[in-house]
């Protein structure tokens, strides 16, 4: 048993080392040239390759973070194998189909991901509602491709119409927007902080990137401006009932998951207005969801370990550790969209393109963001007042990830210009998809 034990030790090292290794060849690979393996093209454009070394940043900090931490909820080669997928969902070009068959893969193999180590019939569940959920927005991705073969024959509106509701329900189901959240509270519950904060942000940042390159397969499903409108009503409203449902909690990886959600609506919203403006934005917004969820939710696995070891409640922690506390408000004012923070650069552009639709969207945006900012308030406040002396002991290495992300989203927020100049470019690559100012 002993060299199982050896390996099992390596684990951690070794995810850490391929995420390096692939963020290292991902920067290589040329965005011009294109390989052919098995029949199958597979190249980068500037925009996926930006989405994968986020999600690769984000992955290698999640390994690192559970390598310290020892926890035996969060399955690293689970989490390598879903990682593999994810990448492989971008770098597959020209066969949008396949691109999704990745992605569905990645979901399963998230759900086996929640699964692992489940010592109460409540995490089993938990973990089982995922899959529903991912079999569901699978037989929504069915749907949307026979539709698609449908469509190129007769060319009738209300086909188009289907496709853009398949569509639209699919992503929604994998990335937990309102109402398709069903699965996300009680993942966040049941499973351990870095799973639930794994799945929640690199799968994110694929699912949105693929969401743009399938409406740019199928340009035509934006001719009708009807889709555009229902899709960014369905993005306000699930902004704003993600903070209200937020602000109900005392829970912090509850209240994480519906901020979560309300986040993702202001995305929506940024995508559905298809202006250059909102484009940025929503797509600044994506790289900076996970950032700071990954903060967020780093800082509460740190924080429940404590817990867990002096048998306190989470609540009475986050005092007796300054570093996880600066994290938590870091992260819950980037999340929200609080200057400096780089959450504020894309929400200020997804709120400007949607104010040249419609006014109310706008309204609802800013609302959405108080309730969320009220909720984050009103947790820390609950927790200021249980705060003790100051323990560091056993944990010091943890200061790297919080370290990075804190500087990240602080960077991103100060300086964001070299990073719209940079996606400016990026979605050059999407301009027939993209109108407006």
């Amino acid at each position: 048993m002993q060299p199982f034990g050896r390996l099992k030790r390596l684990q951690g090292p070794f995810s850490v080392a391929v995420t390096v290794v692939a963020a290292y060849l991902t920067l290589g690979i040329s965005l011009t040239g294109v390989s052919n393996i098995l029949g199958y093209e597979l190249g980068l454009d500037a925009l996926s390759r930006l989405l994968l070394l986020t999600a690769l940043l984000v992955s290698g900090l999640f390994f690192y973070t559970a390598w310290h931490l020892k926890e035996e909820r969060f399955s690293l080669p689970a989490a390598l194998v879903m990682l593999g997928f994810l990448a492989a969902a971008l770098l597959v070009q020209r066969n949008i189909l396949l691109d999704w068959l990745f992605v569905q893969a990645a979901a399963t193999t998230g759900a086996l991901l929640a699964a692992y180590h489940a010592e109460r019939p409540e995490q089993v569940q938990a973990a089982l509602r995922y899959l529903v959920a991912i079999t569901l927005a699978c037989a929504c991705l069915f749907l949307v491709f026979v539709l698609a073969d449908v469509y190129q024959t007769n060319r009738e509106e209300s086909v188009a119409r289907l496709i853009t509701a398949f569509l639209t329900l699919a992503t929604g189901i994998l990335i937990a927007a309102f109402p398709l959240h069903f699965w996300l509270p009680s993942l966040a519950k049941q499973t351990s902080p870095l799973t639930v904060g794994f799945l929640t942000s690199v799968n994110s940042i694929v699912v949105i990137g693929l969401f743009l390159r399938t409406q740019q397969h199928f340009p035509w499903l934006l001719s009708d401006t009807h889709n555009l409108t229902v899709l960014s009503a369905g993005g306000t409203i699930a902004a704003l009932v993600g903070a209200l449902l937020a602000l109900s909690q005392t829970d912090l990886r509850r209240l994480l998951a519906y901020a979560s959600i309300s986040n993702l609506g202001s995305i929506l919203v940024g995508l559905a207005t298809f202006s250059k403006l909102g484009l940025i934005g929503a797509i600044f917004t994506t790289i900076n969801h996970p950032l700071s969820l990954a903060l967020l939710f780093i800082c509460a696995a740190v924080l429940g370990r404590i817990a867990k070891k002096d048998g306190a409640a989470l609540t009475d922690v986050p005092g007796r550790m300054v570093l996880m506390y600066i994290g938590l408000g870091v992260g819950a004012l980037s999340l929200v969209g609080v200057p400096p923070f780089s959450g504020f650069v894309g929400k200020w552009m997804i709120y400007e393109a949607a104010l040249a639709y419609s006014g109310y969207f706008t309204v609802g945006l800013l609302l959405a963001s108080v309730v969320l900012f009220l909720a984050f308030v009103r947790y820390f406040y609950q927790i200021s007042s249980r705060v003790s002396s100051i323990t560091v002991i056993g944990y010091r290495w943890l200061f790297l990830p919080i370290l990075i992300l804190g500087l990240t989203n602080l960077i991103l927020g100060l300086y964001p210009a070299p990073l719209i100049s940079w996606l400016t470019q990026a979605i050059a690559g999407l301009q027939p998809i993209v109108g407006g100012p």
